[in-house]
Formats: structure tokens, C-alpha cells, sequence
């Protein structure tokens, strides 16, 4: 059973911010500071969405193997609280990659973890459902999610692929840009949307001296 301390204060956390009713799509958005994946370059703007819900517990899914997480704690001063967490979209290494030994991973949680004065807070989302081992998940060493605020900003981003071959892994720098009950759209451009707009200006400069 929870000490009575424990739940009072997890109650008063999970009482702001995100303390959802329903689930909620959070936005980051940043700089990729570190990659070895060509799809994606150091300094390249990258864009990632969560389905969150704190009504249900999340799971993780090992080749067939289902393990499900609900709230537990230990002590007074030790905490953990496992949620849904379902990766939606963004620049995720995409999971037609030719992976060699795929083991089956499929994360779907989240969880804030305080002891002892020290915060952290993640939530993790596989690009697919046993389709492929890669994952990406956010992570705060600083605030709890009930705190995340849109804005805030210190937050660290990392798509990894779990295979021992491939070793792949793009590493950001994020912020929060949206919380919201829908899907944002993304606000990072994509390559072909790049393309069709210099196509265009290119032809806007030609117009423009054949005039003159």
C-alpha cells in the first residue's frame, strides 16, 4: 500500500500542467545536435509528436511479449507514475530501413521518476509496432510532466534504432511548442516542399528579367 505522503504529494504534482482528463498531443521542436543518420544532418530542425494519456498505462512490447506498467512507488520520497505514451509524427528515422536482427521492440510509455530531490521525466514512442526497433523519446531532468508548460524549452530528444549492427542515432536539443486535443501539422519543411518552393522562385526570377 502507498504511504499516505507519497500519494498526497503525487496527487498535488499530477494536479497541474498536464494532469489531463483526456488525452493531449504534445509538439517539440528543435535542433538536431548530434546524428549518424544521413536522413537527418547536425543543425537540421527537427519535429517530434506525442499522444499522451495519463489514464492509461503504457507497455512496452518485446517480440510478442506485452509488459504493462501502472503507478507504483516505494518510499515516501520515491516515485513513479507509467502512462501512455504513443509517438505520432515527425523526423523519425523511418522504419522501411533494412534492419538486420530485428529484436521486436515497441515502446509505448511514459513515467516521472523523483527521488530524493532529483527529476526525471520521459515519454517514449516506437515509429511503429513491431515493424521495427527504432524509438524516440524526450526527455526532463529538471520538471515533472504535470509541470511541462508550452514554451519551455531544455529539453533533450533521442531517436535510436535498437540493433547492434545499425547503431543509429540522431540526439536534439527541443522545445515544447504545443500542447493540444489535436494533431498539429508540422511546421518543419519537408525536402520536397524545399524543392517546390526554389523551383518557384527560380521561375519568378526568370519572369522577372524577361520583363526587363
Amino acid at each position: 500500500m502507498r504511504p499516505k505522503i507519497a500519494h498526497a504529494f503525487y496527487a498535488l504534482v499530477l494536479s497541474a500542467g498536464l494532469a489531463q482528463a483526456a488525452p493531449v498531443y504534445l509538439t517539440f521542436t528543435g535542433v538536431a545536435t548530434s546524428s549518424n543518420y544521413a536522413g537527418i544532418a547536425v543543425g537540421q530542425q527537427v519535429q517530434y509528436q506525442y499522444r499522451v494519456d495519463r489514464a492509461a498505462d503504457g507497455y512496452v512490447n518485446v517480440n510478442g511479449t506485452v509488459q504493462n506498467y501502472t503507478d507504483y512507488n516505494g518510499d515516501a520520497s520515491y516515485y513513479f507514475d507509467y502512462f501512455l505514451s504513443q509517438y505520432t509524427g515527425g523526423d523519425a528515422i523511418p522504419t522501411d530501413l533494412a534492419y538486420p536482427g530485428v529484436f521486436g521492440y515497441d515502446y509505448h510509455v511514459g513515467f516521472d521518476y523523483f527521488y530524493h530531490g532529483s527529476i526525471q521525466s520521459q515519454i517514449y514512442g516506437s515509429n511503429s509496432d513491431l515493424a521495427g526497433q527504432d524509438y524516440v523519446y524526450v526527455y526532463s531532468g529538471t520538471s515533472l510532466i504535470g509541470d511541462w508548460t508550452v514554451g519551455m524549452s531544455g529539453f533533450q530528444g533521442v531517436n535510436s534504432v535498437f540493433d547492434s549492427d545499425t547503431n543509429l542515432t540522431v540526439v536534439s536539443d527541443l522545445t515544447l511548442t504545443s500542447i493540444s486535443d489535436v494533431p498539429q501539422t508540422s511546421s518543419v519543411p519537408e525536402p520536397g516542399s524545399l524543392a517546390m518552393l526554389g523551383i518557384g522562385l527560380a521561375g519568378l526570377g526568370l519572369a522577372a528579367r524577361r520583363r526587363t
